[in-house]
């Protein structure tokens, strides 16, 4: 009876896993998309495109390491770069803060203001607060929360077709 319990825990607990895996994936997949519908200055078009993470997100990190070996935003090559600390971060072209980071949004904001960077988050209704982008689950899915105004802020344009694929929050 023990070893049944400990079995369909098991299975319960791997199964929780491979969910947040799969939102991880996800997550990443559409980091890599949003840079098909934002416009970034021209002084923000030329060398490499880097994508920041603030903290520790392996799975992310480890997806967005992926993508970064086979794709590139127009002509740039992408380039990760983890900060381990909001002191860590330089300008870049996205900055993603996981969930267990989002209490550093409001630095974040005040350290990249007006610096064409695109801050998405892993926690919904944080554009509310100054993201850009907040990821949020509708159901099994995943979806996201959109401001153009916080996008705007940060002097970006963001393509009509992405504020229609998003939830709109201001």
């Amino acid at each position: 009876m023990k070893k049944t319990v400990f079995i369909i825990l098991l299975i319960f607990a791997c199964s929780k896993i491979s969910m947040a895996q799969k939102e991880s994936r996800f997550q990443a997949m559409f980091i890599y998309n949003f840079t098909k519908y934002i416009s970034y200055p021209k002084s923000k078009q030329i060398g490499d495109f880097t994508i920041g993470v603030l903290g520790s997100s392996r799975i992310i990190n480890a997806e967005l390491e992926r993508i970064a070996k086979v794709k590139k935003v127009g002509s740039q090559k992408i380039i990760l770069k983890k900060f381990a600390s909001i002191n860590d971060i330089i300008e870049c072209h996205i900055l993603y803060i996981p969930v267990k980071r989002t209490k550093d949004l409001e630095e974040v904001l005040k350290l990249l203001k007006g610096k064409a960077t695109l801050i998405v988050t892993g926690k919904k209704d944080l554009t509310s607060k100054g993201a850009s982008i907040s990821f949020s689950m509708k159901g099994k899915r995943l979806s996201f929360q959109i401001c153009k105004k916080n996008i705007k802020k940060q002097n970006l344009k963001v393509l009509s077709a992405l504020l229609t694929l998003g939830n709109k929050k201001c």
